[in-house]
């Protein structure tokens, strides 16, 4: 059974403070590990910067993907 909270949630939309999966941390930090050349040292560094790109990339709203249709004038 349901909380309040989720029956008032609209299909589709994201909860304020998303919670990230460990896995999706771990890839974006890796990969800022590549970017610097696999130089060690910054592995905190690298997964707090992950958690915030990731965590904003999830709260802020996306570009629609879909085209633009043009309005012609009638």
């Amino acid at each position: 059974m349901g909380s309040e909270r989720e029956a008032r949630r609209t299909p589709g939309s994201q909860p304020q403070n998303p919670v990230l999966a460990h896995d999706e941390i771990a890839d974006r930090a890796y990969l800022h590990y590549l970017e610097r050349g696999s130089v060690d040292g910054h592995d905190v560094e690298d997964w707090l910067a992950a958690e915030r790109e990731l965590a904003r990339e999830r709260v802020e709203p996306q570009p629609s993907r879909r085209p633009r249709l043009s309005k012609t004038a009638a």
